[in-house]
């Protein structure tokens, strides 16, 4: 019994999935076409074999086998992207105010536009104080602006008041 009449493109499929292969359409029409041309029905040996034009009748699902590993094998699965992540906060201060907001809030950059002046008279004044860690001139508040945006300042009045 002739096979023209049977299709074999999903067995194609399923095999080439089993065995990490990646035929192209074309590729899988050809084996197919292949398959239903040579490949018929034997009742005394009750299987579905395929004539090669050398040798014995190859059992079909042997032929397939064979067949699919000489596609090309898939290529490696692209590296994934890290998941995206929620959305990213940021501090806002504002006067003595801080709190956090999201990055792509418009307060952020209003804030920000408002702070940089703000921070360069202060930057600016701080070049002017006196030594707050010496004992005549004492200030925490100062140390700590002086600390956080003029940090070599700071060190040189440590060093000069003795304090560690």
């Amino acid at each position: 019994m002739n096979l023209d009449h049977v299709t074999f493109r999903s067995a194609i499929e399923g095999k080439s999935v089993e065995l990490g292969r990646a035929p192209t359409p074309h590729q899988i029409d050809a084996l197919e076409a292949v398959m239903q041309t040579f490949g018929r029905y034997d009742a005394n040996a009750n299987a579905l074999l395929v004539e090669e034009t050398e040798g014995q009748p190859v059992p079909l699902f042997d032929y397939l086998d064979a067949a699919v590993a000489k596609f090309p094998a898939k290529p490696a699965p692209e590296p994934s992207k890290p998941a995206p992540q929620g959305p990213k906060y940021v501090q806002a201060s504002i006067g003595s105010t801080t709190s956090y907001r999201r990055a792509d809030d418009g307060m952020v950059v209003i804030t920000q536009a408002l702070q940089a002046p703000h921070e360069a008279r202060l930057i600016a004044e701080a070049k002017q104080w006196p030594n707050p860690w010496s004992p005549q001139h004492l200030n925490r508040t100062r140390q700590v602006v002086l600390a956080r945006m003029l940090p070599d300042r700071a060190a040189q009045f440590k060093a000069q008041a003795g304090v560690q």
